[in-house]
């Protein structure tokens, strides 16, 4: 079992578009939905990686496909390497499970996140260089919590990136992974510009479990993708996460 794990973070191109994803498995992506395409289309990916005693964005670029994604909402998608083991993680990567979590209560809890926003994005002569933002704050569940579908709102203590010719700074951040502590909770899809220092995240309980997407629970317990309950504790959601 593991908390959040930098060699687990991608970034995620689409037609110009960036995003940031979570490798869930070494060939299953978390991200936002509205960072891809349809299901079925391509996204190129590239891994977050150990470089010369530092961390590096790999210049490896790999193609997964949009295996499942939610409606506007849920705000989601999960993605599917069209290789075995792309980034070689089972081999000589990240190990150990990702703990799927729930929050319960009303206390605000710690939490973090790391992704690519635009705010990271800088031109070094010829490179341009997408460095990660690894963002700390609370969630404060009751903030925003009458939704058609429930919300995280996760304020920022790290800082927060401006309005920039009418754009935040923070796109390029959605899909990156919200973690409290060793669990899972939530998956970031949007940033509040009315608010100063405000990210917005869906639970992950809106996309697995009991109360999950049944097309997403389908596709990862398919016992064909060696993710079925028998032998896949890392997917089972049931961490409860309360206030710290």
């Amino acid at each position: 079992m593991t908390g959040l794990d930098a060699e687990r973070l991608v970034s995620l191109s689409v037609d110009g578009r960036r995003g940031s994803g979570y490798l869930l498995t070494p060939e299953l992506v978390l991200t936002a939905g509205h960072c891809v395409g349809p299901k079925g289309s391509a996204v190129t990916a590239r891994a977050y990686t150990r470089h010369e005693g530092s961390y590096d964005l790999s210049e490896e670029r790999h193609t997964f496909r949009v295996a499942v994604r939610g409606d506007e909402e849920p705000d989601y998608a999960l993605l599917e390497s069209t290789a075995d083991d792309p980034f070689r993680t089972a081999r000589d990567g990240p190990s150990g499970e990702v703990r799927l979590g729930r929050l319960i209560g009303e206390g605000a809890i710690a939490a973090q996140a790391l992704g690519f926003p635009r705010s990271g994005v800088e031109q070094a002569g010829a490179r341009r260089l997408v460095n990660p933002e690894d963002v700390r704050g609370r969630v404060l569940p009751l903030t925003g919590s009458r939704r058609e579908v429930r919300r995280l709102n996760l304020q920022i203590r790290t800082g927060s990136s401006p309005l920039a010719r009418g754009a935040s700074l923070w796109s390029g951040m959605s899909g990156a992974a919200l973690f409290n502590e060793d669990h899972l909770i939530g998956v970031i899809t949007e940033d509040r510009a009315t608010i100063e220092g405000r990210l917005i995240a869906l639970p992950v309980s809106t996309v697995f479990g009991d109360d999950g997407s049944a097309e997403a629970n389908a596709f990862c317990w398919r016992p064909a993708a060696g993710r079925h309950p028998s032998n896949a504790s890392r997917w089972t959601p049931s961490g409860r996460v309360t206030r710290s």
